[in-house]
C-alpha cells in the first residue's frame, strides 16, 4: 500500500513539476523570521547578500563562474541562514553542476518580497535550483538541521519530503520513509528511472 501511494505520489509530482503548471497547494509560505531590512546589498567575493532583521544573512546573488558552487556558511562572523531564488544569472547557470548547502542554511528560495507592514518573506524551495539546467548533485553539510541529501538529490532532514532532484540525474532512489514530493520537485529533470523502496 505504501509502495502505491509513494508511486502516485512521484508521478503526480513529476508531471506537474515537468510542464511548470501550477499546483493547488504552490508550496509558497510566509515567514515572518525572514523579514529582510531595506539595507543595500553587500558583496563577499563572487556572493552579494542582505542582512535579514535577526543579523543573520541571505545570499541573494552569484557572479562566478564556478562549475561546484560552495555557499559559503558565514560572512564576517554572521551566519549565512537563507538562500535566494534565482541567484544565478543567465551567463553563470548552465555552469554548475554541484550545489553545496552548509549546516548554517535553514530557508532556500527566499524570493525576497519585503513587506513593509508585517515583514513577510515568501519562498519557493525549487526556485533556487531550476535554472541550474546542468545541474548534477546537491550537497548538505551533516550537521544541518533542515536539510539533507542523499545520492545528490536534496530532501528535509528527516528525509520523508523529496525538496529537488537535479535536473540532470537520470535515476533516483528514494529513501524509506518518503512521504511527500515538493512541487516542481522534479521541474525540467531528465529523469527517467525511479527506484521505490518496498
Amino acid at each position: 500500500m505504501r509502495k502505491r501511494f509513494v508511486s502516485a505520489v512521484c508521478a503526480a509530482a513529476f508531471l506537474i513539476g515537468g510542464v511548470g503548471a501550477p499546483a493547488a497547494d504552490s508550496g509558497v509560505k510566509l515567514i515572518p523570521e525572514l523579514n529582510v531590512s531595506a539595507e543595500d546589498r553587500y558583496t563577499y567575493g563572487d556572493f552579494i547578500y542582505r542582512v535579514l532583521s535577526d543579523e543573520t544573512l541571505v545570499i541573494v546573488g552569484y557572479t562566478g563562474y564556478d562549475t561546484k558552487l560552495e555557499i559559503p556558511a558565514e560572512i564576517d562572523g554572521k551566519p549565512v541562514t537563507a538562500i535566494n531564488s534565482y541567484i544565478t544569472t543567465n551567463n553563470n547557470s548552465s555552469i554548475i553542476t554541484e550545489l553545496y548547502i552548509p549546516a548554517s542554511v535553514k530557508e532556500l528560495g527566499i524570493n525576497g518580497y519585503i513587506d513593509d507592514e508585517d515583514g513577510y518573506s515568501t519562498y519557493d524551495s525549487a526556485g533556487l535550483f531550476i535554472s541550474m539546467e546542468n545541474l548534477t548533485n546537491i550537497l548538505v553539510d551533516e550537521s544541518n538541521l533542515y536539510f539533507s541529501s542523499k545520492d545528490g538529490v536534496l530532501y528535509n532532514n528527516e528525509q520523508n519530503e523529496l525538496i529537488y532532484c537535479p535536473s540532470k540525474k537520470t535515476d533516483v532512489n528514494l529513501p524509506n520513509g518518503l512521504s511527500k514530493i515538493s512541487h516542481k520537485a522534479f521541474y525540467n529533470s531528465d529523469i527517467s528511472k525511479i527506484n521505490i523502496p518496498d
